[in-house]
C-alpha cells in the first residue's frame, strides 16, 4: 500500500500498468504483470483498508 501522495501512487493513477518482480533465491524468481485498479470506500477488504494495524512482515 502506497501513501495516497506519494510519486508511484500518482504514477499508478495516471497509467495503471505495473509490473512486481522478486528474486527470492538461488532457484529462481517470480514476476507478475497487470493492470492496477485504486478500490475506494466499500470496495476495500476491511483487511487492507485498516490503516491503524502495523505493517510488519509476519516472521
Amino acid at each position: 500500500m502506497s501513501a495516497l501522495d506519494a510519486v508511484k501512487a500518482r504514477d499508478l493513477q495516471r497509467d495503471g500498468r505495473c509490473a512486481i518482480h522478486a528474486h527470492p533465491g538461488k532457484d529462481g524468481d517470480a514476476k507478475v504483470a497487470g493492470v492496477a485498479v485504486e478500490v475506494t470506500g466499500e470496495d476495500v477488504p476491511p483487511q487492507i483498508g485498516d490503516s491503524s494495524r502495523s505493517a510488519a512482515r509476519p516472521g
